[in-house]
């Protein structure tokens, strides 16, 4: 895609199924980490170069409907500091399949990111 006013839009809908369990205990769900990595293409496809990831807990959206979060990429490299800021929007649907639908979901670990000049943070589609 094209870089446009700082932002790329890929607009790539991905559907899997996951398995989550729960506590006997506590019923809270267990983490079912979820890691999406951002990639630029080089030489017409032949290449990559890896700009940075974000893992994200499935747990944390069960039974919330549709959520939208925003994340900092974070860098391959940690011997380095990521320097520009690139914030990576996702649009989380979940649905149970099968299984008990009494659950807790473990806390959430978002921190809030707020952008200037934006009302919601990033467009909202």
């Amino acid at each position: 895609e094209v870089v446009q006013a700082n932002c790329v839009h890929w607009r790539k809908k991905f559907s899997f199924m996951c398995k989550m369990s729960a506590s006997a205990a506590t019923g809270i769900l267990d983490p079912c980490i979820y890691r999406v990595s951002v990639r630029k293409e080089l030489k017409g496809g032949k290449a990559y170069a890896k700009l940075g990831f974000a893992d994200l807990n499935l747990a944390e959206f069960a039974g919330s409907g549709n959520t939208t979060r925003r994340c900092l990429l974070e860098g391959y490299d940690t011997k380095n500091t990521r320097q520009d800021n690139s914030i990576l929007k996702v649009l989380i649907s979940m649905q149970l399949m099968s299984g008990d639908p009494c659950f807790k979901t473990p806390p959430s670990t978002s921190m809030s990111i707020p952008i200037a000049g934006e009302s919601e943070s990033l467009e909202e589609d």
